[in-house]
């Protein structure tokens, strides 16, 4: 199956770095530009680990961020 993936840039409030959203053929990454570039590529591996682990099947999100972060 191939997904596409679409990046946006747009602030977000609070403390996070990026968002994800399902959307027809594949995925929406929204990544706040007012980080550095090292951090911004960061949000993006980190979405992208989420997309290619198929995390949206899953409703706990604390579960998810720990797997994700756990390694």
């Amino acid at each position: 199956m191939h997904e596409d993936v679409y990046i946006h840039y747009a602030q977000i409030p609070g403390t996070v770095n990026e968002a994800i959203s399902p959307c027809e053929g594949g995925y929406n990454i929204t990544i706040d530009p007012r980080q550095s570039t090292e951090g911004i590529m960061r949000s993006f591996r980190h979405a992208m680990k989420h997309i290619n682990r198929d995390d949206f099947s899953n409703d706990n999100v604390q579960e998810i961020e720990y797997e994700s972060h756990r390694g």
